[in-house]
């Protein structure tokens, strides 16, 4: 183990998937406390499953899943907070809850405190079904004023005479088993494991209350089948260990029939257990009445030993039960003095209103209000001082996240800003090269058709540049075209024609003294030196 949903139809059947995950929940819980406290696992498995199939003794009139879910569409409640009863879902963590009893959703009418148990039963007309409420919290808290059971009880103490084996039983998780240790022989009996012994051919359902048994000797001997004449061992005081109990130390007699059982118990035979004692205290319990008994609930109609005397433990090949009942014991009696309590009737606990809760138990309501309003006032401050702290924590964060983001869109907005200038940059070298390619095309093309000397091409070009015929960035190519078409010709225009060469021969330039030639000459020079000095050329003067 542990146990899962799979696992619950072998020890308690009819159950709904809701019940069965309870089941799993109580089992391996109870499990898991009794090992933790020191129990053997077998001892532990066992009381887990009495107190888990204790806990569905009783119908709790839930409707199943699939109803419920019907129930939920037609009406519109997909939401656990609108159906009926469950206002209060989500709100408490800790359970249990009682909720599920009363066909309210999983997770409300909480009953992990007394006050919240009050509550529980206060407020059940609320749920579909407000008795199953109301059984959940009894079950929880048997000792609230409005769980009390209105009970008719007779009292009797007589003599009677009880059939001796009447007095010898067994639950069939009982056993008896011997192992060697450090070179010794060690019994281990579980001889009652606390449950409830079904179907007892004298006393019905019977359980024993372990709070009422007693060990008045300080030894007790170990019989096979209860039989006087076939001593296995003595034990000092049983222990009542886990819910059970138990017998870990006994020393073995020099008999056959303790070294049979010794031999064949170490072989791996199983016998079980099983324990004689006496009653002093009997609670019949009526039909339809319900008590509690170890950790258990037990439904009538059933017998119930408060009180009892220890007087031996055997070791049976198949238990004690109405099968096994030795010949010897068959027609025995044994004169008891018992006190008997009778459960005639059991009122049913109904529904309690927070009216007549007032009426009923003024002091308790008065007592439950104000732990109502101490629990609220208290669970408000928790919340406020919660909220308010979660709302400084988000504060915080969220002026780190926006000082992040501001840091982060400073960053971002820079880093864009840059590359919108190398862009603009890269753009505007781009504009500039491609119309100083235009310009410089249009003049090479303008200036190969003229009959201008190409030794003093770049000084025509600085007197027309692309940069004057730019308007709103755009590149004017016509009007520049025009303007270097309009230089060239003024250029054109005041340099000498060139000389046309026609055959060829030698021949010496003759030289003619003409003054008007010589004041052209003169002209044409202080022309070029103002043409050079304009192109930014520097006049080298002449001493």
């Amino acid at each position: 183990m542990p146990w899962t949903v799979k696992d619950v139809d072998e020890h308690k059947k009819g159950l709904t998937p809701s019940q069965k995950r309870e089941w799993v929940r109580v089992a391996n819980e109870t499990l898991n406390d009794c090992l933790k406290a020191g129990g053997s696992q077998k001892i532990c498995e066992g009381k887990a499953i009495r107190i888990a199939n204790s806990k569905f003794s009783e119908e709790t009139m839930e409707w199943t899943d699939e109803q419920w879910k019907a129930h939920d569409e037609y009406f519109g409640l997909a939401d656990d907070k609108k159906k009926p009863g469950g206002s209060n879902v989500g709100k408490y963590k800790k359970g249990p809850f009682c909720g599920p009893a009363g066909g309210a959703p999983k997770g409300s009418y909480p009953v992990d405190t007394k006050k919240r148990a009050i509550a529980a039963i206060a407020y059940a007309r609320h749920a579909p079904n407000p008795a199953g409420i109301k059984k959940c919290v009894c079950r929880h808290w048997p000792s609230l004023p409005a769980c009390k059971k209105k009970e008719k009880q007779s009292m009797s103490q007589e003599t009677q005479k009880i059939p001796k084996a009447a007095l010898c039983f067994m639950d069939h998780e009982c056993f008896a088993q011997v192992k060697a240790k450090d070179g010794e022989d060690q019994l281990t009996m579980v001889v009652y494991s606390g449950g409830i012994i079904k179907g007892h051919w004298y006393w019905n359902n019977l359980a024993i209350d372990l709070t009422g048994v007693s060990f008045p000797k300080a030894k007790y001997p170990v019989l096979e089948n209860h039989d006087s004449s076939r001593k296995i061992a003595f034990s000092k005081k049983p222990k009542i260990d886990s819910g059970a109990i138990v017998i870990d130390t006994a020393e073995f007699v020099d008999t056959p029939e303790s070294e049979e059982f010794r031999k064949l118990s170490k072989q791996g035979f199983p016998y079980e257990a099983s324990m004689y004692a006496k009653p002093t205290v009997i609670e019949r319990v009526a039909e339809g009445a319900k008590v509690d008994v170890n950790d258990m609930s037990v439904k009538g109609p059933a017998t119930v030993w408060r009180k009892c005397i220890f007087k031996e433990a055997s070791a049976c090949v198949f238990g004690w039960d109405s099968n096994t009942r030795a010949t010897a014991f068959a027609d025995e009696e044994v004169e008891l003095t018992v006190e008997t309590v009778e459960n005639l009737s059991i009122k049913e606990v109904n529904q309690m209103t927070l009216a007549e809760l007032r009426q009923e138990h003024p002091e308790l309501f008065v007592e439950f209000q104000a732990e109502i309003e101490t629990d609220l006032r208290a669970e408000f401050d928790k919340e406020k001082t919660a909220m308010e702290a979660k709302f400084e924590q988000e504060k915080t964060k969220f002026a780190q996240e926006k000082a992040d983001l501001e840091k982060d869109l400073s960053t971002k907005l820079s880093e864009r800003d840059e590359r919108v200038l190398k862009l603009e940059k890269k753009d505007i070298i781009r504009t500039e090269n491609e119309r100083q390619d235009t310009a410089d095309r249009i003049w090479s093309e303008k200036l190969a058709d003229s009959d201008i000397d190409p030794g003093i091409h770049d000084k025509v070009r600085a007197h027309v540049t692309f940069s004057q015929f730019i308007k709103d960035d755009v590149f004017d190519t016509e009007a520049f075209t025009a303007a270097v078409e309009a230089e060239i010709r003024d250029w054109e225009s005041k340099l000498p024609k060139p000389s046309s060469v026609i055959g060829g021969g030698f021949g010496q330039k003759e030289v003619v003294d003409d003054p008007k030639l010589a004041a052209q000459d003169a002209e044409d020079e202080k022309l070029a030196d103002d043409i050079f000095e304009a192109s930014g050329g520097k006049r080298e003067e002449v001493k």
